[in-house]
């Protein structure tokens, strides 16, 4: 026996005379719709047995595939990255409340990306979150050519039109070097990383910027790590110079490279927070295990994944006309590894 053919989105808006935006804005318990019309809307609806899911999601259209797919460099080294497990994990948890499945697939900068995409159409991927962290633009096309609804997460590229959740870079910074202005320090460093990834290039601009602002010397010179837990610390090593010329501060573009230089730093001799006070950037779960526990930017992390993929099922569902950036706020969270400058 065959199953009863679902009615979709653009048949009900049509029978109501309606844009499936306006229908998709009723089944969502959102605003832009007349009190009118969103009651004859909503008693169709009910007529055609057009169930609601979890969260206000339409049922008819939870089901499926979707696919996480992670950019990855060796430089990076995404797969072994705690940030990016933890973007993962909420991924996985709101698709599986939409009622996906979801499939996760490293992609790494020497992969055929055309092969890639062409996988994902065969498997009749609904929909994309794409975490293009350190992805450049021009991977980007592959994805935009096969017409599948997409999502980039923790990334932008201002001159493609593509729907993107992203981190306030920008305020977080500006709240971390504030946070040791506040503490009195005076000659602040900041250690970064010479790959260029749209992250690290807004973190550091934005410090420089409330550096320059608040009337300070720039730090000279900035260290430039690699963004991985032994490359950092080895760099660390390597760049430190004497250690009676340090500043009395650092504010460091993730907490990965704060770890490597925290290590550095105490092989020296440096004691911390008493003689420098250093603060990073994402708040991952070793920052309270650290010794002493490291002063950081807190991103949410979970809160990015949830919205990536809300904002995803509304493209499978009824596909809006605009794109949009989803930018979310940070949290400064002071703990032991700043004080107050001498």
């Amino acid at each position: 026996m065959n199953e009863p053919q679902r009615t979709t989105l653009k048949q009900i808006a049509d029978e109501a005379g309606v844009s499936v935006s306006t229908v998709s804005l009723v089944l969502n318990n959102r605003p832009g719709v007349g009190a009118e019309t969103r009651r004859e809307i909503r008693e169709l609806l009910r007529r055609v047995g057009y169930e609601r899911g979890g969260q206000g999601r339409p049922a008819a259209a939870r089901s499926g595939v979707l696919a996480f797919v992670v950019y990855d460099a060796a430089d990076i080294e995404a797969s072994h990255n705690p940030f990016f497990a933890e973007i993962q994990k909420g991924v996985e948890t709101e698709a599986r409340s939409e009622g996906y499945e979801l499939r996760v697939v490293y992609a790494h900068e020497r992969e055929d990306f055309s092969d890639l995409v062409g996988k994902l159409r065969a498997l009749r991927t609904l929909g994309v979150i794409l975490d293009a962290s350190v992805m450049p633009q021009h991977h980007l096309r592959h994805f935009q050519d096969a017409q599948i609804p997409l999502v980039v997460l923790d990334n932008e590229y201002p001159e493609v039109p593509v729907d993107s959740v992203v981190i306030d870079n920008v305020a977080g910074a500006h709240a971390a070097v504030q946070h040791l202005i506040d503490l009195g320090h005076r000659k602040i460093g900041v250690c970064s990383t010479s790959i260029p990834t749209h992250n690290f290039r807004e973190r550091e601009s934005a410090a420089l910027e409330l550096v320059s602002s608040a009337g300070l010397n720039p730090p000279e010179p900035m260290l430039r790590v690699r963004p991985t837990i032994p490359g950092s610390y080895a760099d660390c090593v390597t760049a430190l110079g004497d250690v009676r010329s340090l500043p009395s501060a650092f504010f460091v573009t993730n907490d990965i490279m704060a770890s490597g230089l925290v290590r550095a730093l105490r092989e020296r001799g440096v004691r911390l927070p008493s003689d420098v006070s250093i603060c990073g950037f994402d708040d991952l779960p070793f920052c309270e295990l650290m010794e002493p526990p490291l002063s950081t930017v807190r991103v949410f992390k979970s809160r990015m994944a949830t919205l990536a993929v809300q904002r995803l099922t509304e493209r499978i569902v009824a596909p809006p006309p605009e794109t949009v950036v989803i930018r979310i706020g940070t949290l400064m969270v002071p703990r032991a590894s700043t004080a107050r400058a001498r």
